[in-house]
């Protein structure tokens, strides 16, 4: 059983586990804060009907659809109770979505825009190397962990060129809050990496972009690079930090299956995928076709050239798939919670909905944090749609679909309220037809 993160909430609680938030209302936090605390089902339910003077068979069904629910997602070992009476679906006590967090759940956390790369697509400033200061960056950290985030990314840049990164990762982990690190992992000793162990990191995502060394050292602009990735993640290996790696898609890397088979003959636990985003206009040569790429990432999956999961990191627009395509890419793809239940902070110390969308939602340097994430005109914005589409809000797509990317929306049309430029809008017109 892996370990449960859990916060307090006004509406309950939050738990975190497998990198997945659980929602839990007042009478999701009383069931199990009564198992937590060894209680039995009959105990619980006498617990629920005293505290909420309900029907034995209201809380009979509010305890058993919840405790399986939660087995279901592996955060308890529970045998239903054969003498209880048959439980309903209704799934009392869960929340699939809160967006009155206190504070987010996971932190991307960019130390510096320095790097020893030069990566053609990539998105941070380099030319411009912001750095946080010593002082600022554990008056960041000290707001984190008394805010309850449960996870801190650290990022860059390349996070592993600021030289407080070892203590913020030691005081992170002292707080109980799990950490990782997003790394090209050029120029990094072995002893340097085997501190970060010691410190407490628990986990590495390592980028590499092609299994051929020359693609690689062309996109990132450093012949070393790829050499030092591989012995980098040879290390994570032999430390057991099981690191995930992450590629870009571009137009110099058409070879994704080629790619995945070498990824996964290093021994990595996972392989994600990044879409490119252009940032600068004269690197629209970098765009791949949106065709080819869908038949890649579908033979990839379809054909299980390898058994290391597959996630993509920057979501497609649904409207984009045909039904077929969205049957096998939806599962690996992942959703954007930007803004909402995570976010990035900035070397300046504020917060930005993630990576590649710079916009300005707070200092955390100047003002507390959970005023400011309830609170901050920007997240406000986002929270309730404002950056979003007309059309796409108003697709049938859209209670399953992230509309896209809100970065890749802003870099094609210097607005976040655009279309992701892979929006299909014939067919999001089409649907509506359908539906009327």
């Amino acid at each position: 059983m892996t370990s449960i993160q859990q916060r307090e909430e006004v509406f309950g609680k939050t738990l975190y586990a497998y990198g997945q938030p659980f929602f839990l209302n007042h009478t999701g936090k009383l069931i199990w804060d009564y198992y937590q605390a060894g209680q039995r089902p009959h105990e619980i339910i006498e617990g629920i009907c005293s505290k909420f003077g309900v029907p034995v068979a209201e809380a009979t069904d509010d305890v058993v659809t919840f405790m399986a629910h939660l087995a279901r997602h592996r955060l308890v070992t529970y045998s239903p109770d054969t003498s209880l009476p048959k439980h309903g679906e209704g799934g009392q006590g869960i929340r699939a979505l809160r967006r009155d967090i206190k504070s987010p759940l996971v932190v991307q956390w960019e130390l510096t825009h320095s790097c020893t790369n030069r990566c053609i697509f990539c998105h941070n400033p380099a030319y411009e190397p912001l750095t946080i200061s010593d002082e600022h960056a554990k008056i960041v950290l000290e707001a984190l962990i008394s805010a309850g985030v449960f996870h801190i990314t650290f990022t860059g840049g390349e996070p592993t060129l600021h030289p407080l990164l070892p203590e913020l990762i030691s005081i992170a982990t002292k707080a109980g809050v799990p950490t990782s690190i997003i790394t090209n992992g050029n120029h990094i000793a072995a002893d340097g990496l085997t501190e970060m162990k010691k410190c407490g990191l628990s986990g590495v995502q390592v980028s590499l972009h092609s299994h051929d060394p020359q693609v690689h050292a062309s996109l990132t602009e450093n012949t070393v690079s790829y050499k030092e990735a591989l012995s980098f993640i040879d290390r994570a290996l032999a430390l057991g930090l099981n690191p995930n790696v992450n590629t870009v898609i571009t137009s110099l890397n058409p070879h994704l299956n080629d790619v995945y088979r070498f990824v996964s003959s290093l021994g990595v636990r996972s392989y994600t995928l990044t879409r490119y985003i252009p940032t600068r206009p004269d690197l629209g040569y970098l765009e791949r076709p949106f065709e080819q790429v869908k038949k890649e990432l579908c033979d990839m999956v379809l054909t299980q050239i390898a058994r290391v999961p597959i996630k993509l990191l920057t979501p497609f627009p649904l409207c984009a798939l045909t039904q077929s395509e969205m049957a096998v890419l939806r599962p690996i793809m992942a959703g954007c919670d930007g803004g909402d239940s995570w976010a990035t902070i900035s070397p300046s110390g504020y917060f930005k909905p993630c990576p590649t969308w710079d916009l300005n939602c707070g200092s955390i340097i100047q003002s507390e944090l959970e005023p400011i994430w309830k609170t901050n005109a920007n997240l406000q914005a986002i929270r309730t749609g404002a950056f979003i589409p007309q059309e796409c809000k108003i697709c049938d797509l859209r209670s399953t679909c992230s509309t896209g990317c809100r970065g890749c929306a802003l870099a094609a049309s210097g607005s976040p309220s655009s279309f992701d430029p892979l929006v299909d809008l014939e067919r999001v017109r089409e649907l509506r037809k359908c539906a009327e």
